[in-house]
């Protein structure tokens, strides 16, 4: 018990440093949050680390348990702070995890034909033309599909996302800042959405458990 105790503190202070407990000034938050907020500090909305520790716990066993069903997932970064790490991700996995870092385009999921018909098409001379469809398509291996799992890093600017997936039943991993909806996530975590610092954290615990259940 005072081991598993000490582990659970040590994932604290491991977001802690990452900064990940800090929310938005309480005018600012999202009520549907407040199962997630230890409280308010100074004007600012402080997440439950505890909370986070055990629903971070939850959503990566949910992704090792898709992975070692052969599943495919799909992450999802397409903010400022998160993009490029979403990108680096994505291509170090690039034959089992498919990437989006750019701007979501309405129907990927919910029109998958046509948008697996797009890919098809798409020529590479024709990518050099439609450099935003390219850069769009380039995080999705050939015969990918549809995902059978989304990790989302920014809920906020990704609704139409969130209801795509949820009419194509799709179950999303979601980070929720104090200001997020957690309506139609899956399996939500509370955390900070604009730090570096804390996506830094997001990813390398994804990573981890990647890495971890496609080669061990």
């Amino acid at each position: 018990m005072r081991k598993h105790n000490n582990k659970i503190q040590e994932a604290v202070h491991q977001l802690f440093e990452a900064r990940v407990h800090l929310g938005h000034r309480k005018g600012r938050w999202n009520s549907k949050m407040a199962p997630f907020i230890y409280g308010v500090r100074e004007g600012i909305h402080i997440l439950d680390l505890n909370k986070t520790v055990s629903f971070l716990r939850r959503a990566l066993r949910v992704l090792a348990n898709v992975l070692s069903d052969k599943g495919n997932v799909l992450f999802v970064g397409n903010r400022r702070e998160n993009a490029l790490l979403a990108g680096a991700l994505g291509k170090r996995y690039k034959k089992h995890i498919a990437f989006i870092n750019t701007k979501w385009v309405g129907g990927t999921l919910t029109n998958q034909e046509t948008f697996e018909d797009t890919k098809k098409r798409l020529t590479i001379k024709r990518k050099t033309k439609n450099k935003r469809i390219s850069t769009y398509l380039q995080g999705f291996p050939g015969g990918f599909g549809k995902p059978d799992l989304i990790i989302l890093l920014n809920v906020n600017n990704n609704r139409l996302l969130v209801r795509e997936a949820n009419a194509s039943h799709i179950p999303i991993i979601g980070i929720l800042d104090t200001n997020s909806n957690p309506i139609g996530i899956t399996y939500p975590i509370g955390g900070n959405d604009d730090s570096v610092q804390s996506h830094f954290f997001y990813c390398q615990a994804f990573s981890y458990v990647i890495n971890k259940s496609l080669f061990n």
